[in-house]
Protein backbone atom coordinates (compact mmCIF):
# COMPACT_ATOMS: atom_id res chain seq x y z
CA UNK A 1 0.00 0.00 0.00
CA UNK A 2 1.37 3.05 -1.25
CA UNK A 3 1.68 6.23 1.24
CA UNK A 4 -0.95 8.05 -0.90
CA UNK A 5 -3.48 5.28 -0.81
CA UNK A 6 -2.46 5.17 3.02
CA UNK A 7 -3.92 8.73 3.02
CA UNK A 8 -6.80 8.17 1.27
CA UNK A 9 -7.99 5.46 3.44
CA UNK A 10 -7.33 7.64 6.59
CA UNK A 11 -9.27 10.31 4.55
CA UNK A 12 -12.08 7.83 4.33
CA UNK A 13 -12.54 6.88 8.00
CA UNK A 14 -12.35 10.42 9.02
CA UNK A 15 -15.37 11.29 6.74
CA UNK A 16 -16.99 7.99 8.10
CA UNK A 17 -16.20 9.28 11.79
CA UNK A 18 -17.63 12.95 11.06
CA UNK A 19 -20.52 11.17 9.70
CA UNK A 20 -21.39 9.60 12.81
CA UNK A 21 -20.50 12.56 14.58
CA UNK A 22 -23.27 14.33 13.24
CA UNK A 23 -25.83 11.82 13.61
CA UNK A 24 -24.31 11.54 17.54
CA UNK A 25 -24.80 15.46 17.94
CA UNK A 26 -28.51 15.37 16.72
CA UNK A 27 -29.59 12.45 18.74
CA UNK A 28 -27.67 14.21 21.92
CA UNK A 29 -29.34 17.41 21.20
CA UNK A 30 -33.14 15.78 21.12
CA UNK A 31 -32.29 13.64 24.18
CA UNK A 32 -31.18 16.98 25.80
CA UNK A 33 -34.50 18.41 24.66
CA UNK A 34 -36.02 15.38 26.10
CA UNK A 35 -35.09 15.53 29.48
CA UNK A 36 -34.48 19.01 29.67
CA UNK A 37 -37.23 20.77 28.07
CA UNK A 38 -37.00 23.29 25.59
CA UNK A 39 -39.19 26.18 26.71
CA UNK A 40 -41.58 23.70 28.67
CA UNK A 41 -40.78 20.89 31.26
CA UNK A 42 -38.65 18.58 30.39
CA UNK A 43 -38.71 14.91 31.98
CA UNK A 44 -36.31 15.57 34.50
CA UNK A 45 -38.56 18.34 35.90
CA UNK A 46 -41.74 16.49 35.53
CA UNK A 47 -40.37 13.54 37.13
CA UNK A 48 -39.30 15.43 40.11
CA UNK A 49 -42.51 17.27 40.47
CA UNK A 50 -44.37 13.29 40.50
CA UNK A 51 -41.99 12.73 43.80
CA UNK A 52 -42.47 15.96 45.17
CA UNK A 53 -46.35 15.16 44.65
CA UNK A 54 -45.92 11.78 45.95
CA UNK A 55 -43.27 12.72 49.05
CA UNK A 56 -46.29 14.33 50.01
CA UNK A 57 -48.73 12.32 49.66
CA UNK A 58 -50.95 11.48 53.07
CA UNK A 59 -51.96 7.78 52.10
CA UNK A 60 -48.36 7.03 51.23
CA UNK A 61 -46.63 8.87 54.16
CA UNK A 62 -49.72 6.65 56.52
CA UNK A 63 -48.47 3.40 54.76
CA UNK A 64 -44.41 4.25 55.38
CA UNK A 65 -45.50 5.12 58.91
CA UNK A 66 -47.23 1.65 59.13
CA UNK A 67 -44.41 -0.05 57.49
CA UNK A 68 -42.19 1.39 60.03
CA UNK A 69 -44.47 0.07 63.43
CA UNK A 70 -44.79 -3.04 61.96
CA UNK A 71 -41.25 -3.60 61.71
CA UNK A 72 -40.47 -2.45 65.37
CA UNK A 73 -43.39 -4.81 66.23
CA UNK A 74 -41.81 -7.62 64.57
CA UNK A 75 -38.39 -6.81 66.01
CA UNK A 76 -39.75 -6.74 69.29
CA UNK A 77 -41.79 -10.49 68.82
CA UNK A 78 -38.31 -11.40 67.48
CA UNK A 79 -36.26 -10.38 71.26
CA UNK A 80 -39.34 -11.84 73.06
CA UNK A 81 -38.83 -15.59 71.11
CA UNK A 82 -34.77 -15.04 72.37
CA UNK A 83 -35.89 -13.98 75.96
CA UNK A 84 -38.47 -17.28 75.95
CA UNK A 85 -35.79 -19.32 74.71
CA UNK A 86 -33.32 -18.37 76.83
CA UNK A 87 -35.27 -18.64 79.69
CA UNK A 88 -35.97 -22.26 78.64
CA UNK A 89 -32.25 -22.97 78.17
CA UNK A 90 -31.94 -21.10 81.75
CA UNK A 91 -34.31 -23.66 83.31
CA UNK A 92 -33.13 -26.99 81.37
CA UNK A 93 -29.22 -26.06 82.76
CA UNK A 94 -30.08 -25.96 86.04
Amino acid sequence: MTQAEKIDKIAEQVSEIHGDMKVLKDSCERHDKTLYGNGRPGIVSRFDAVEEQQRKCPALQEKLLGNRLMNRGNWIQIAMVIAAVAAVVVAILK
